[in-house]
């Protein structure tokens, strides 16, 4: 027996990819924000797409920008990545109030996450508007990963296992890895 959903909630039943802290940067402002709406849409050229909320800090940031950095963090780091959610960077520093050290990115003004298991920089190429959302479609123009947890693909590794949102409150980590001999 099936039971009926929400369609307001029914995103939550594929949302379900890793949980990434977007970081972005404009003249003096930096902030940080928790997100769980993004993908890969092209690897020639390689772009990914993420939906930030418009009356988001972040999205204002980005707007003026044209980019922004998706830093993936380790599992550890979940009280940190959902208190960046949950807070809003426009009245205060929340790389500061949320003790996460960073560098400034290779290519771009957007800070990259020193404590993350790897990060994208990414230039915006389109904006979709799409209801309360702007969906930004970006060239990544550079990468980074931790070489003993990324070898082309995440590795299993202790400590650096990614983390993944569920929907609402609910977070799982990968606790098994297998191959498809296909």
């Amino acid at each position: 027996m099936k039971i009926r959903i929400d369609p307001a909630r029914a995103y939550r039943m594929i949302n379900s990819g890793c949980l990434v802290l977007l970081t972005a940067a404009h003249k003096d402002r930096t902030n940080v924000m928790t997100i769980a709406w993004h993908m890969p849409v092209s690897m020639k050229p390689p772009l990914v797409a993420v939906a930030l909320g418009v009356s988001r800090f972040t999205t204002e940031l980005v707007d003026a920008s044209g980019e922004f950095a998706i830093n993936i963090p380790p599992a550890n780091m979940l009280a940190k990545a959902r208190r960046a959610g949950s807070i809003s960077g426009r009245d205060m520093d929340k790389l500061a109030e949320l003790d996460l050290a960073f560098s400034s990115g290779k290519a771009t003004r957007a800070p990259v996450l020193q404590d993350c298991l790897g990060y994208m920089e990414c230039k915006v190429v389109n904006r979709v508007p799409a209801g309360d959302h702007t969906v930004y479609i970006a060239e990544v123009v550079s990468a980074a990963a931790e070489d003993t947890v990324f070898d082309g693909a995440w590795l299993p590794s202790e400590g650096a296992s990614l983390l993944f949102h569920l929907g609402g409150p609910r977070f799982v980590v990968a606790e098994k890895q297998f191959e498809d001999d296909a």
